[in-house]
């Protein structure tokens, strides 16, 4: 299923974002696209869909390439201010490792947490905390 993206890149100066002149389509989720995101220097959109699949898409290329697929949907994501470290929170099971990190570099998961608060989830600017939230109880997790 194709996703669509609408924006102005100033070193292509033929898009236009108040005409929503649509940029590029890109293929590869098979679901609805859940959550999506720039990396900080918008050299890439990584992508997130119910069926738990994570793409990441290099330079807004027309191929995506498939990061990671799990058996839950993928409710949010964030990165680190230096692009290094991908954070994903995932649906239930309650609890079950909800939240993932990913290096970005080597593409492999290098950490899990048991979460009830994986709405939501936002690096600090140092990379030192990490911060999430979204259970049903309003518990803010840092």
């Amino acid at each position: 299923m194709p996703y669509c993206l609408w924006i102005r890149r100033p070193n292509r100066p033929s898009l236009e974002i108040e005409t929503q002149t649509l940029v590029n389509t890109f293929i590869g989720h098979t679901n609805r696209v859940w959550e999506v995101l720039f990396n900080f220097d918008g050299s890439q959109i990584i992508s997130a869909d119910w069926d738990g699949a994570v793409y990441l898409n290099i330079d807004q290329s027309e191929s995506d390439s498939l990061l990671t697929t799990y058996d839950r949907p993928v409710l949010s994501m964030a990165h680190s201010n230096d692009n290094s470290i991908l954070a994903l929170g995932l649906a239930s099971p309650p609890a079950d490792e909800a939240i993932k990190l990913w290096n970005l570099s080597s593409r492999q998961e290098i950490q899990s947490f048991d979460s009830n608060s994986r709405h939501a989830i936002a690096f600090s600017p140092d990379k030192v905390s990490m911060v999430t939230a979204g259970s049903t109880d309003g518990t803010i997790c840092n």
